[in-house]
């Protein structure tokens, strides 16, 4: 767990993402994101799921919002 700012740095890492990307990733208050090791610590990481919010009521990001769309066009 941690601030959605270090969360959205270490997701543009993994995606390869340049720094000027930092605020098309989303990242909400609660919200869930899964980075696995299956090669263990010394291995790649790999990002398994994004800002999940489907554990909190009614979610926390607005049903519009169309920044993860941008986002898939930009890898």
């Amino acid at each position: 767990m941690a601030h959605d700012a270090i969360n959205k740095v270490i997701v543009c890492y993994l995606l390869g993402l340049k720094p000027a990307n930092f605020w098309s990733i989303k990242q909400g208050n609660g919200a869930v994101t899964v980075i696995d090791y299956p090669q263990g610590a010394s291995g790649k990481p790999v990002l398994q799921a994004i800002n999940l919010t489907s554990h909190l009521s009614g979610g926390v990001l607005d049903k519009n919002d169309n920044k993860t769309i941008k986002l898939y066009g930009m890898l």
